[in-house]
């Protein structure tokens, strides 16, 4: 069945994650994992930056609604997929400097890893 929520509670679940995922760092190592929230809060200006782009060249380039929304998800969807690469390194760059995860592991940004 069809859920028109099924977004809102994602994204909200998500933040929730991450908010956990931190206290538990800053529980385990004492610090905060800086780079990873900075990475996580820069996801969003990254997107709004985008968008606002995509329709900044559209108006400016007097593309059809069509054309614009190709081209923003032309250049959006490579975007977003290197970012959460770069979010996730981040992640285990914070992990790893404070020596919760061995050097040779990888952790999703959801993820903790387990002692």
């Amino acid at each position: 069945m069809w859920d028109p929520l099924y977004p809102v509670r994602t994204f909200a679940v998500d933040i929730r994650d991450h908010v956990s995922n931190y206290r538990r760092f800053k529980e385990v190592s004492s610090v905060w994992p800086v780079v990873s929230i900075a990475t996580y809060v820069a996801r969003f200006v990254v997107l709004l930056a985008v968008i606002i782009a995509g329709i900044w060249y559209g108006e400016s380039r007097r593309l059809s609604r069509a054309d614009s929304s190709l081209l923003f998800f032309i250049v959006a969807v490579p975007v977003v997929l290197v970012w959460f690469a770069v979010e996730t390194a981040g992640w285990n760059y914070d992990l790893r400097r404070t020596g919760i995860s061995a050097k040779k592991d990888i952790w999703k940004v959801s993820q903790f890893p387990e002692e």
